[in-house]
């Protein structure tokens, strides 16, 4: 009986993440994502707002779920907690399911920040072509600016941009070769 309880409240925390994080994709999905690098967005001011605007709702959104994400981990550790076995059978498996919820956490928790990190990349971005608007050209998609110092800035800006979303694709990778194996 307690193994049987064990398991079925693992299994509803599992239905639960899961769904929350096919919804927090759904919201995001929803809220659009800008085309960061097109010559339509840089050649327009309230283009560029209207990107900027988005990637606002897509970091509120990534922090509203990460917040969601810490309250499914506390569900599930006060059931466990409420939890008095008999069964040394299942008291064993309750301290392996409390390290599995742990990795899961630490996991979820460290794939939301690296989320928020490659859109707070975008929009740090997205903010500097809008504060250099009347300082760069656009023609043929390629970018000049009249001061070096904003190339600099552009490049750095650009790198960022590339840099987080590789981390984040390649711990998506790491997560997904964890979970076969």
């Amino acid at each position: 009986a307690d193994i049987d309880r064990l398991m079925k409240t693992f299994a509803e925390f599992s239905r639960r993440w899961g769904g929350l994080f096919v919804e927090m994709n759904a919201e995001l999905e929803l809220a659009g994502e800008p085309d960061v690098y097109s010559d339509q967005t840089l050649q327009d001011q309230q283009k560029i707002r209207e990107a900027l605007s988005i990637q606002s709702k897509r970091k509120q959104v990534i922090e509203q779920y990460r917040s969601k994400a810490h309250e499914e981990v506390r569900w599930l550790t006060n059931e466990f907690a409420a939890m008095k076995f008999s069964e040394a059978t299942a008291k064993g498996m309750l301290k392996g399911a409390d390290r599995s919820v742990e990795t899961v956490r630490v996991q979820a928790d460290q794939l939301l920040r690296l989320r928020a990190e490659a859109e707070t990349a975008q929009e740090a971005f997205l903010g500097f072509m809008l504060e250099t608007f009347s300082d760069y050209r656009l023609a043929n998609s390629k970018i000049s600016f009249s001061k070096q110092a904003d190339v600099e800035k552009y490049r750095a800006l650009g790198k960022a941009i590339t840099d987080s979303s590789k981390v984040l694709e390649e711990f998506q990778t790491e997560m997904l070769k964890s979970v076969e194996t």
